[in-house]
């Protein structure tokens, strides 16, 4: 299973999308009707190193995986 990291990224785009569907009787005995809603969450976080994905953002996965950048050592 993979192992959740938490770091400082600040998003490019958040969509949120959400469907709820219903049925509607237009009678003496009115009923409604509805059905599970459903959605998705997108978020995009560019990996550029500078604006959205910072080196914060980089120090904090390091700090929690215990390793270090490559780059650091160029």
């Amino acid at each position: 299973m993979a192992k959740t990291i938490y770091a400082r990224g600040c998003p490019e785009r958040v969509t949120l999308k959400e469907i709820y569907t219903y049925t509607r009787e237009i009678s003496r005995n009115r009923s409604t009707t509805s059905g599970t809603p459903t959605g998705t969450i997108e978020i995009v976080v560019p990996y550029d190193g500078q604006q959205f994905f910072t080196r914060d953002a980089c120090a904090d996965v390091e700090h929690q995986l215990g390793t270090n950048n490559p780059a650091d050592d160029v």
